[in-house]
């Protein structure tokens, strides 16, 4: 079974309740991750507090 998944945007773990975003790969944002991904998923909540205080990340909605 799957339990992550590593590509070279992102870092998704596999949960009861779906995919998971939890890592960002240096360069790549949020947004060119779900332009680039065709499944559906959500952004952990440790990673969006990353995000909401990023000075270049701006806020993002889960």
């Amino acid at each position: 079974m799957v339990h992550r998944l590593i590509t070279d945007l992102a870092v998704f773990d596999f949960t009861p309740e779906g995919m998971v975003l939890v890592e960002l790969q240096a360069g790549a944002g949020l947004e060119e991750v779900k332009e680039k991904t065709e499944a559906a998923f959500t952004v952990s909540p440790q990673l969006a507090e990353q995000l909401a205080v990023s000075p270049q990340g701006g806020r993002h909605e889960q």
